[in-house]
């Protein structure tokens, strides 16, 4: 469960790491000194042994040093950074595109999540489910594939279906 876009909460994350979930904190832009305060405090707040996620949006200053070792997934939401920069995490890459969603496999992202025209904030052209199924497709693509928005009760099975044909 991701925070509420450019709202960090700890006590939201925790709370969702304590009710079993992934909670993932989203992390400000440019306020490294802010950023270092809620993350101590979700390492803090979160149940002991339960990993935590965090989002890095663009112009976030933080690196793989600046993370506690329970920050185990790295939602990055910055096209400019590569996931190589977070040895040691779960990268998973906000991607809007076919060519940006292979270079980040290519720079070593452990899955992808599809980010198509129906989501808010920095989108593609394409919507979630065509991105979804071009991404999919690609013989260049190895790793996990989530979308984020796009994807309603009539185009539900139909992405589940294409997951299951990528997963035989």
């Amino acid at each position: 469960m991701v925070n509420p876009v450019h709202r960090p909460s700890p006590r939201l994350t925790a709370a969702a790491c304590a009710a079993g979930a992934l909670g993932v904190l989203e992390l400000p832009a440019d306020a490294p000194a802010l950023a270092a305060e809620l993350l101590a405090r979700t390492d803090l707040w979160s149940p002991s042994r339960r990993p935590f996620g965090v989002r890095v949006r663009p112009n976030c200053p933080i690196s793989a040093a600046d993370l506690p070792d329970r920050a185990e997934f790295v939602l990055l939401a910055d096209p400019a950074r590569r996931p190589d920069e977070l040895p040691g995490r779960r990268v998973l890459a906000e991607v809007t595109d076919l060519a940006e969603a292979v270079r980040a496999v290519e720079a070593g992202a452990w899955g992808l999540i599809a980010r198509g025209n129906e989501c808010g904030g920095r989108v593609g052209e394409l919507s979630t489910f065509v991105l979804l199924q071009q991404l999919l497709g690609s013989t260049r693509i190895d790793v996990p594939v989530w979308a984020w928005g796009g994807i309603g009760a009539r185009t539900a099975a139909a992405a589940v279906t294409l997951s299951l044909i990528h997963i035989s």
